[in-house]
């Protein structure tokens, strides 16, 4: 039997990017549900080093917002004297910021019930460009119009 598969927007599993301060570009922003059903964003970044896409959750339920929050305001969404973000996805695609990456544990079960204990790529924090994210590092990288260098 002869079989056809467009795998065009298939990915390969990514490494692990190195722990400590990265800077990304935003590539995509899509409003979801979450497996909980929560409200969510799956915001795309790209590690401007290595070019690997990594997906961030960021929950939109009030009380759970804080990293969102902490995303919008490292990209230079301003906050209203009322506590408002008021942004759109187009806002902030190409544009870029700095996270910090730390590994967490990936515990998985395969098909055939072996136990896989793996790590994964996790951004724990989200900083502006420009900041110092350690002693003696300092990123000066800055935004064009384009989202560019």
């Amino acid at each position: 039997m002869r079989y056809s598969h467009n795998m065009k927007n298939e990915k390969s599993r990514p490494g692990l990017l190195d722990e400590g301060w990265r800077d990304f570009r935003v590539v995509k922003i899509v409003d979801a549900i979450s497996k909980g059903g929560n409200p969510q964003f799956i915001i795309t970044v790209r590690d401007l080093e290595t070019g690997t896409d990594v997906e961030v959750y960021a929950v939109s339920v009030e009380g759970k917002r804080w990293f969102l929050k902490a995303f919008l305001a490292a990209m230079g969404i301003v906050e209203s004297a009322e506590g408002t973000f008021d942004w759109d996805s187009d806002d902030l695609i190409g544009k870029h910021v700095s996270a910090r990456v730390e590994h967490e544990p990936n515990d998985w079960v395969d098909r055939n019930n072996v136990q896989h204990h793996d790590k994964r790529t996790k951004i724990a924090e989200w900083r502006p460009l420009g900041i110092a994210t350690s002693a003696g590092d300092v990123n000066l990288g800055e935004n064009d119009d384009n989202g560019a260098f």
